[in-house]
Order: structure tokens, then sequence, then C-alpha cells
């Protein structure tokens, strides 16, 4: 394989192309301790504002002190090569786990949304938004839970998505972000969370090929009421979070994450066998999985 050189680094295996950068796994030589590097690519690196606008989003990610997100250790250029070099991701995608072990447990998936909405509170209260939120940047591994990619919402509005990316993000991305010169704030991830937890009770969309988030926001509520042939006793308030969550209008949803956390909180309270339920356990079912622990 062709893999890029860099001094300090072992290539040991190319992970996957993602928005404007190629993922790799390496080794450092020195500590012998492994990491993901982003590296910019071959279209994209000769040009000096995507690169500025690249190393900031690692300074971006490192405002954040939540364990669950994930670090950027150091950032460079290197024989052309522009690079980050973050923490190793361990798991799978939220995506994977879906598509592999749909139908989940309701308090696994909202526990899942859960820890989610805490780091991204923390990354709120600490100015990031993370504006790229979706089921490939987040990592699952049994109590492991890690959210990657902040502060590369940039990317939008730069083109640096290639549109079959382009397609399935605009699944997850709020309305307003893809509007020129609207300030963004936290709750276009709120947004993306509400679209997040909706694919994890429905396991899928009715995907087609128009890339542009003003379509896909009607399909998302229409939805929603799948999800009551699954979670019959619980769906009159999850249609109400979810409801919330994708409104259109941003100050129609949720004001803050500590608000959408109230809720989901009433969620966990209603599951029979929850910590926060005076209600027995139910008895197992197949819903009952390792999914989003």
């Amino acid at each position: 394989m062709n893999y890029p050189k860099l001094k300090n680094y072992r290539m040991l295996r190319k992970i996957c192309r993602k928005f404007c950068f190629d993922i790799y796994e390496v080794e450092s030589f020195r500590e012998k301790e492994r990491f993901f590097i982003k590296v910019l690519n071959e279209t994209s690196a000769p040009q000096e504002h995507i690169q500025k606008l690249f190393f900031q989003s690692a300074q971006m990610s490192n405002l954040i002190s939540h364990e669950n997100a994930a670090k950027a250790f150091k950032f460079n250029s290197e024989n052309d090569i522009c690079f980050i070099v973050s923490e190793a991701l361990r798991g799978k995608s939220v995506t994977l786990h879906i598509h592999e072990e749909y139908p989940a447990a309701l308090l696994d998936c909202t526990n899942s949304i859960i820890k989610m909405t805490k780091v991204l509170r923390n990354a709120h209260l600490n100015g990031v938004v993370h504006g790229l939120l979706n089921p490939d940047t987040i990592y699952i591994d049994e109590d492991y839970l890690k959210i990657d990619n902040f502060g590369f919402n940039w990317l939008i509005s730069r083109g640096g998505i290639e549109d079959a990316e382009a397609v399935y993000l605009s699944y997850f991305i709020a309305p307003e972000t893809y509007v020129p010169g609207v300030q963004i704030d936290g709750r276009v991830d709120i947004y993306s969370l509400g679209a997040i937890f909706l694919l994890m009770l429905i396991e899928d969309f009715a995907f087609n090929g128009k890339a542009e988030s003003n379509v896909k926001q009607p399909t998302l509520l229409a939805t929603i009421p799948h999800i009551k042939k699954v979670y019959p006793e619980n769906y009159p308030l999850l249609e109400h979070i979810l409801t919330k969550c994708l409104h259109k209008v941003p100050q129609k949803r949720y004001l803050n994450c500590k608000e959408l956390l109230s809720d989901l909180a009433k969620i966990t309270a209603e599951i029979p066998g929850s910590r926060f339920s005076k209600t027995s356990p139910p008895q197992p079912t197949k819903a009952q999985n390792k999914l989003f622990p």
C-alpha cells in the first residue's frame, strides 16, 4: 500500500476515507503507542485556507473536557502532508451496531443517547458545536463510547464532503446548517441527536438521492409513528422528544442539552427494570441485547 510517510509513526493500516481526509492507524516509534491519524487528502492539502480550518478543528476538539469526546494530541505539516494525531478509537460505529444488532432494548438506546447528550452539553458549555454529528462519528464497545470529529462543521459550507456522503449526512444535519451566513449553535447537535435516536429505534430511513436537509426533515417526522409498533407503551414520550429535537425551526427545539436530558430521564423512568423505575423488571426479549450499553 502507498501510505504517507511520517518520520515519527509507522503506518499500520488505512481505516477509511472520510470527508476531506483519510484515516490511518499508526504506531509511534518512540512510545510504541497506537493512534489514529487524519491526513488531509491530495485535493484539499494544497489549499492554505483548508489547511487552516483542518488544524483549527484539532484545536477545537481539545477545548472539550469530557472523557467520551475523542482527543486530538497534535497537528502538523510534514513533507506537504497535513495531519492530525488523535486517540485510537475502538469498537464499532453506531451505524454498524444498528445494522448488525437491531432491534435493541429501548433502555440501551436511551442510555446511549443520554451519554452522547452529556458529551455534547460539555462541548456546548465550552463553546464547541459539533455540527456534523451522525452515527459514523460515534463509536461504541460495551461500556465504551466516543464521539469523534468535533470542529469539522466547516466542511458543509466549504464543499469538503463528497456527493454520496453528503446525501447520507443530510439526514442528520440540521437544515439551518446549509443556509449561508446563518450562525449555528448547540441546537444543530440536538437535531442530530434526534435523528440518531430515531434511527436506533427504526433501523432505517427512506433514503433517497437528494442531499437537501430540508427535504429530509419531513421524511424523518413522517417516520416517527413507525416506532409505535416496536415501543407502544413509550410512544407518547418518544414522539414528543423526537418531534421536538427534529423541529425545522431551531427556536422550537430543546433550548439546550440540559432540557433534553430531563426528558430522556423520563423515558428511563417509564421502562420496567430500569434503576429509575419502581416496576418489576420484564422478562428478556430478543430486543434486549448488547447494543448500545
